[in-house]
């Protein structure tokens, strides 16, 4: 068995699964990411532990624990190098819930983490080269390169929303980036603004465009232009075999992926587009704990030439 945690603004996701990643246990909780680091840990160790007692795992049976959270995570050492939930910086996070668990514990950002479950059991499993796009709160990536997920050198690589789209805004000091462009809480908060409407969610916002509404319309077309321009780049610089395209955020339909799509053909460099195979799934809590999971189960299966494995 193996076990996933994923870690949010304000909760986390769990799950135990088998070694072809089959979820067979899953439970959440609220969870306070202010906590300060040690805190945190007591709070994440005992959901584990709740949760191993409550389905009668063998503990002889359980490989690891796999932790997926966003920010720039060094996997390799264990390190939270920074966490914008947590406001952390270089923190050895699985030593200290391994400490605590006594299990081994693999940290790894979370699109990371629905990078691997892909390339081992999902749409990816029978392609060497995969770019991942998570479209929801952030904006992110994971890459698949010859067969292996590529972390880069400080374990930072496919922070795919930060990269600046409007130099205007930029020079204006204003926010200018992909997710500050594109991500669920900027299409939110440009319906808000438009719309008069005090508070809304991606949900009220869809449903709203599939009943003609022009501001939930454009809200979103605005986002999907973007996110294609985004893509586009992707396949310019990496010329994937596949290009996944996931998280909560696919879930808003053809007024937010009809121009996404249009975008991603229209700004790709002629040619490059052909040998591309787009796969669009959206991804629930479920999947994000079941690719945490992996991050245990894809140890096992990575190859010997790579260092730093924590799991021997």
């Amino acid at each position: 068995y193996a076990l996933g945690v994923k870690v949010m603004e304000r909760r986390a996701v769990c799950a135990v699964t088998n070694f072809e990643a089959r979820v067979l246990h899953y439970h959440e909780q609220a969870i306070d990411t202010s906590h300060k680091p040690e805190a945190f840990c007591d709070a994440l160790a005992a959901m584990v532990r709740d949760l191993i007692a409550r389905t009668q795992v063998p503990i002889d049976k359980l490989f690891g624990v796999g932790v997926g959270l966003a920010g720039v995570i060094y996997s390799n050492k264990g390190l939270v190098r920074y966490s914008p939930f947590f406001g952390w910086s270089d923190v050895p996070l699985a030593a200290m819930l391994q400490a605590r668990i006594g299990l081994p514990v693999i940290i790894e950002n979370d699109v990371n983490t629905l990078t691997i479950t892909e390339h081992l059991f999902g749409a990816g499993r029978h392609h060497n080269d995969v770019a991942v796009v998570t479209i929801g709160r952030g904006i992110g990536m994971g890459m698949i390169i010859n067969g292996q997920l590529y972390r880069g050198a400080q374990g930072g690589a496919g922070e795919l929303g930060h990269i600046v789209v409007d130099v205007e805004r930029a020079r204006r000091g204003e926010a200018a980036t992909i997710e500050a462009i594109a991500a669920d809480p900027v299409v939110i908060e440009h319906f808000q603004t438009r719309n008069g409407q005090a508070s809304a969610t991606l949900r009220t916002i869809i449903e709203a465009a599939q009943s003609g509404d022009e501001y939930a319309q454009m809200a979103l077309q605005e986002s999907g232009e973007t996110i294609g321009m985004a893509l586009s780049t992707v396949i310019n610089m990496l010329s994937p075999e596949m290009l996944i395209i996931s998280g909560e955020g696919v879930v808003a339909g053809e007024h937010r992926l009809r121009p996404m799509l249009d975008a991603l053909k229209r700004y790709t460099f002629d040619g490059l587009m052909d040998a591309v195979q787009v796969v669009i799934e959206p991804t629930d809590d479920q999947a994000w704990a079941r690719g945490a999971a992996s991050l245990v189960i894809g140890k096992v299966f990575e190859s010997p030439l790579i260092e730093g494995n924590p799991i021997d």
